[in-house]
């Protein structure tokens, strides 16, 4: 009895062996098996899984005709039914990232198979998100700060070493919150969040009422600019002593003024989150 799991490769025209830009327009085929870089996993998974199918796509083909290339790719995966979707691994280029993310989408969200996506680290690939008439396709946000040296002081007042750590924590956090995303914290602890609001001051208030008074003397990360000093004003009323956001509005110098005036040192990254 077999009990190995059953996957499915995808992999675009270069990796399948097929020729490169030339051969970018191929519609999807199939081979039985492994192909190219599939040797290689079907080697390392042993006795565990194989990979009884490979969907090769060009590039170009799937990202032109993508309605077209989903119907064919997912009447494979309906036929076959594998335990898992093995999807890349992709180039640094964006058309097989995207592809690879088209392939995730039919298997995880129409037939409900898991999928992996063998991507190059250095491939920030795509996050999609449905919306009316499409998709909403950004890059994923991979950006970090790991030191102070990273950030730009813009106010005379400057934060206490541990404010700097709950500062740089709290950046790390602040990425994966809906936006408008605040986040309040303490002594590397989260505190409070105000997440996916139309207003900036608005996610203040609500990171305010979650910290239920925790966030007193604490901080405050954004993961886009203050457009008004106002959220800045309900930080200072609810005990914040510093706060880390990107700067770029055009209201900056009120934003840093209006700090400046409430005893806020405030921190600016040049780089925003924004997480749909």
């Amino acid at each position: 009895m077999n009990n190995k799991i059953k996957i499915v490769h995808y992999i675009n025209q270069f990796f399948g062996q097929i020729g490169g830009e030339e051969k970018a327009n191929i519609p999807p085929r199939t081979e039985d098996g492994p192909v190219g870089p599939g040797n290689a996993f079907n080697n390392a998974l042993g006795e565990k899984a194989e990979i009884v199918k490979t969907i090769i796509c060009g590039d170009s083909y799937f990202n032109e005709n993508t309605e077209d290339a989903k119907k064919e790719i997912k009447k494979v995966l309906s036929e076959v039914k594998p335990d898992l979707v093995l999807a890349g691994p992709a180039f640094n280029a964006g058309r097989y990232g995207m592809a690879c993310g088209g392939v995730a989408e039919i298997a995880n969200e129409e037939l409900d198979i898991p999928v992996i996506s063998g991507l190059y680290p250095e491939n920030p690939g795509y996050d999609m998100k449905k919306v009316t008439g499409g998709l909403l396709v950004q890059e994923r946000d991979l950006e970090s700060l790991n030191s102070e040296n990273e950030l730009k002081i813009v106010t005379e007042k400057s934060p206490t070493k541990n404010q700097i750590k709950d500062l740089l924590f709290s950046w790390k956090v602040v990425k994966h919150v809906k936006s408008n995303a605040i986040v309040m914290a303490k002594n590397k602890m989260l505190v409070g969040v105000g997440a996916g609001q139309m207003s900036r001051v608005d996610a203040m208030i609500i990171a305010g009422r979650k910290a239920d008074g925790r966030q007193k003397d604490g901080i405050v990360a954004s993961d886009a600019f203050f457009p008004f000093p106002d959220a800045v004003k309900k930080a200072a009323e609810l005990g914040i002593k510093a706060i880390i956001q990107p700067g770029g509005s055009i209201r900056d110098e009120e934003v840093i003024k209006k700090a400046e005036e409430l005893g806020i040192a405030m921190y600016f990254t040049n780089m925003r989150h924004f997480c749909h």
